[in-house]
């Protein structure tokens, strides 16, 4: 049996969560995304926009098909 008379247990420090700024400001990178567009011409903003969308839809998919990958060991 240890016994001590002031024996307090210590966990050590506790971390904050720290968010990327640049994580953290979608709305105003969504916000600068739509004054750049408006300061293109009809036909740039149409192409432009189908550019960035085609790429986003890509990289939705190629995430999804990453997520579907087993990552256990396999089976023998």
């Amino acid at each position: 049996m240890i016994r001590t008379g002031k024996w307090i247990p210590i966990y050590g420090q506790e971390q904050a969560l720290v968010l990327s700024p640049k994580g953290n400001d979608l709305a105003g990178a969504a916000l600068q995304l739509i004054e750049a567009r408006d300061t293109l011409g009809p036909e740039a903003q149409d192409s432009t926009f189908l550019q960035s969308t085609n790429a986003m839809l890509q990289a939705a998919q190629r995430n999804e098909a990453l997520a579907q990958l087993p990552i256990g060991m396999p089976d023998c």
